[in-house]
Formats: structure tokens, sequence, C-alpha cells
């Protein structure tokens, strides 16, 4: 099986009508990543997989901003109205050389795929192999509500498993006949061929609801933290993530001074175990005199980006006496979102005051306190 390679289809441009959001569901996060992005992950880290193909929206505002867009196995297509028209989209795209296809659910993140690939000794005899579980919960059917047998009746999963020409051969007569199913299974025994059925795996769980996400095994979080203070002189303003704050103070630094940047970059430095902005951006260092504070912070997610880690979530409180910050917290909000490529429903800016202790507390400086949660 080491020398096999697969294609892998991935259908995601349904919309999930039934998980009650605004954001498909294969975009919703799980253990600060995406459902998408876990399910895709765990296809393009092995050897085997040669490629995946996404079916995604024409009108799908949410995967570029996914850290894998660019990934050099992943092709995108357009979704189709159905299911099974975006598998067929993603069918034309496979590559020549590819034998056997898996098709999978973009919103099942935990599955096997060693269990998956160990099915290619049947397809010598078979033209598609697909996991099916049981029934665990009693059954009943009808306007009677009469009981079931359990026994007899199975869940069908995915990944699945295919002959790439059995699957294009089905697709070419499906659409003749224009006809639907819900499976590639169905599909492909409608038309005589033949589907080896092994067992699925329990936690290979399709999330269909909202509440289906409370079960699912929370994946690995980091945390940075930030701290950053500076003096107020008498001057005409400053910035506070990259927003202008009316003001009769200015920031006392070495850079542009804006106090939250500086605190934010730090967090991600310390998120990923690196060391402070004053290793990377020395006051010793007459080219950091008055240096944009964006720069400081596109550094910060540079490195991250290095290391294959997102930022999640942000986390920020801000202490002074004076100004008032609370009129300008929507737009550094804003502000922020945009510079950190981070939804603003992920980021918290708060302000406050020390009622009057110490120097913060009146009107000698001010200090940010950031935290930041990233994800690998």
């Amino acid at each position: 099986m080491s020398q096999t390679k697969f294609s892998v289809i991935v259908p995601a441009a349904g919309t999930g009508t039934r998980f009650k959001s605004n954001m498909p569901k294969q975009y919703s996060g799980l253990g600060g990543t995406t459902v998408l992005e876990q399910t895709v992950n765990s296809f393009t880290s092995h050897e085997a997989v040669t490629e995946v193909i996404l079916a995604i929206s024409e009108s799908d505002s949410f995967f570029q901003n996914l850290i894998f867009e660019n990934h050099e196995k992943i092709k995108v297509v357009s979704g189709g109205q159905s299911r099974q028209d975006s598998v067929n989209n993603c069918l034309v795209a496979v590559d020549q050389d590819i034998d056997y296809v898996i098709v999978h659910d973009a919103v099942r993140p935990f599955f096997s795929i060693e269990t998956a690939l160990n099915q290619i000794q049947h397809l010598k005899e078979f033209d598609g192999a697909v996991p099916v579980i049981g029934i665990p919960d009693s059954l009943r059917s009808g306007e009677g509500m009469k009981p079931v047998d359990r026994s007899s009746i199975f869940a069908v999963q995915t990944p699945q498993i295919f002959k790439k020409s059995s699957l294009q051969d089905a697709f070419s007569k499906k659409i003749e006949d224009s006809l639907d199913f819900t499976d590639e299974s169905q599909l492909l025994e409608a038309y005589g061929y033949k589907i080896k059925f092994f067992e699925g795996e329990p936690a290979n769980k399709k999330i269909t609801y909202p509440s289906d996400l409370y079960s699912m095994p929370s994946m690995d979080h980091r945390f940075g933290r930030g701290i950053d203070y500076h003096l107020y002189k008498p001057g005409s303003g400053f910035f506070l993530g990259g927003v202008q704050i009316d003001s009769n103070y200015e920031i006392v630094s070495h850079s542009d001074g804006d106090v939250l940047l500086h605190a934010l970059a730090d967090s991600i430095f310390g998120a990923i175990g690196l060391r402070d902005i004053g290793f990377y951006f020395p006051d010793s260092d007459p080219l950091n005199k008055n240096l944009d504070s964006k720069i400081i912070l596109n550094k910060a997610l540079e490195l991250l980006k290095n290391k294959n880690v997102k930022l999640n979530q942000i986390d920020i409180t801000i202490v002074c006496g004076v100004p008032k910050i609370s009129p300008y917290v929507d737009a550094i909000k804003e502000s922020l979102s945009i510079l950190c490529n981070v939804a603003s429903e992920n980021i918290s800016i708060k302000s406050t005051t020390t009622e009057g202790l110490g120097g913060i507390g009146h009107d000698k400086g001010i200090a940010v306190f950031a935290l930041v949660s990233v994800f690998k």
C-alpha cells in the first residue's frame, strides 16, 4: 500500500441549514482550529495522499482565512447545487495518474485514515469500500411507533474509498439518468458496482447540530501574555492598536509608542516560545527610532506563521486614568481584526483605571495587558 497514491475529495460547499448558524458548520471552531481544517489536515499530512480536492461555494467568504488555503496538496473547485454535484466537480479535477479516490464528509474531523486505507486490499474484487456502524439506540417507525429490529440497520460513514474508473463511470450514468443519491456507495450500487462494507468507528461522528460540537475532543491550545507600560508627556494624542486617540498627551517611546501593539506582539512571541520585542527591535538600534509598531506586530505574525501556528483569540485590557478609552473600543477591535486577520468576535478590548492608585491611575502613563490563544 505504501506505493499506492490516493486523491481525496471533500465536498465543503454546504450551508448547514440544520446547524442554525450564520457560519457554515465546517468553519465552526473546534479546539482552536476549524472543523474543516482538522478534517483536511489529517489527509494532507499523510504520505499516501497525493492531493485533496475541495468543493467550495463561490459565495464562500470564510475559506480564504484558513491556514491551509495555499497548501501544495490542495486543489479548490466550485461547489455544486448538491453534495453529489460538488463531488462530481472534484472528480473532474482528479489527477490522471490516480487509481483510487477517497470521498469524505467535511464535517467528520475525527476519523482514522489508516483504517480507511487498509481497505485497499478489498478493491481488487470490489469497486468501493464503505464504513458502517450499528445503531445503539432503540428504534421505532411509522404512525404506530412500532419497534424496529436495529440489528439489521446500519449508519453509513465516510471516508469511502473507490476505484476512480468505477466512480467516474457511475457519475456519468447518473448525469444521463438525472438520479439523486445520498452517498456515493448508493450511486455505484445503482449501476451494478460491488461495495465492500466494513466496520466503522463510533468516534467518527458527523457534525450536524451545534450540540454535536460539545462532545468533540478538545485540541492543543497555546497561550501567550504580553504587558507593556509607557509614560506620558504633553502632546497631541497617540496610537492604540493602530487607532488615533485624541488626547493632550503623547507616549514616551523609542518607537511610535503604540503600547497596545507592543503588548500584543509580546504575547504572540510568548505563545510560540520566543524572545520579547527588545530582542528583535532593540532601542539601541537607530533604525528603530520612531518605528511604526505595525512592523513589530507583523514580525510577530510572520514568526507565528513560520511555525505553522495561527492566532485564534485576543484579549486586551487597557489601563489608564486619561483619556477615556471606551469611545475607541470598537475602532480598536476592528483595527486589530484587520491587522491580525482574526474575526472581530474573537477579540475583546476592555478599558479600566486603577481607581486613583499610582501614576497610571492619574495622568502619568498607560499600561496594556494582552493575552492570546494560538493553535498549531
